[in-house]
Parts: structure tokens; sequence; C-alpha cells
């Protein structure tokens, strides 16, 4: 297999880049509120650098920043969600997803809670663990509000019971 010379020298830079650059958020929320509604989805996204090994998102604790309280994802280097299901919060089992793009030095990770109920209005975290056993993890938190209500129709008339309404 022949590398260019170009191609090796990008990758040198890509790696070099990387070493000695601390873990980084590049569009945190800061505890910012983001509005979901009901019954609906909310996407959350992170972009992040330095030598990120894993991302992980979930339940946070707003007093203590590195904390996530209730794991919902944990995605490794591949992508993969290393998290057992059995493990996720009953309430948010089959309703969240999280993928991760990018390399360890730079990249993405959004993670999606589907069907949004009025019991997810609360704080989320993003954690993203280093490569460098030395190094600090770092997070960042968003709040969710929820906006709407649900309205229940009376169709007995028809022979089909109540009906959720959104």
């Amino acid at each position: 297999m022949l590398i260019s010379v170009a191609s090796l020298l990008l990758l040198l830079l890509q790696l070099l880049s990387c070493v000695g650059q601390p873990l980084r958020f590049h569009s945190p929320y800061a505890k910012k509120k983001v509005t979901g509604r009901i019954a609906h989805s909310v996407t959350f996204e992170w972009k992040f650098s330095g030598g990120v090994h894993t991302v992980i998102w979930g339940l946070a604790n707003k007093k203590s920043i590195n904390r996530i309280s209730g794991r919902l994802v944990y995605l490794n280097r591949r992508n993969v969600d290393v998290l057992s299901p059995g493990l996720v919060p009953v309430a948010y089992r089959g309703r969240v997803n999280g993928t991760r793009t990018g390399d360890s030095s730079f990249g993405r990770a959004s993670f999606t809670l589907y069907n949004v109920t009025k019991d997810d209005e609360r704080f989320y975290g993003c954690l993203l663990t280093p490569d460098d056993p030395n190094e600090l993890a770092i997070s960042d938190l968003v709040q969710l509000a929820v906006v709407g209500m649900y309205i229940y129709r009376d169709l007995e008339t028809q022979g089909r019971g109540r009906h959720l309404v959104t």
C-alpha cells in the first residue's frame, strides 16, 4: 500500500495537533435552557476536541459538575454504545440514542431523547473522558424545559375509548 507524502504529512499534523491539548467543548450549553415539546424528540449536540476516549450522556447533578447520576448513553471511540440496556433508568429505556462522529482529537456527539414527557424536564450532562489517564474528565450541562400538554378526547361514541392528542 502506497501512501503519498502529502497524506503522511496531513496525518502527522493531525496527530501532533491533539498532543498536549486538553479536552475542550467548542459548543457548550453551559447550563442553558433548551425547550422540548411533549411527545416530540429533542436532540442535544456537542462539538469537542482533545484526546477524547469516551463520551457519556446522562442525567446530571447540577451541583457536582462532573457527575452524571444516571447514564443514558456511553459511546466509545468506535461510536458503539457500550452501556448495557439494563443499566439505563427504566423511564428512558428505548427512548434515548447517541452518535459520535470524528475521531478522538476532533468530533461531535449528538444525543436524542424521543417521546419527551413532562417528567423529562431536568438537567442533562455530557461527560468527556480523556485518553490520557493523567488528565481530568470535563462535562457540560443543559437544562430541558418541556412545553405542551396531553389532551384526551372522548371518542367513546365511535367505540374507540379515549384518544391521546398532543
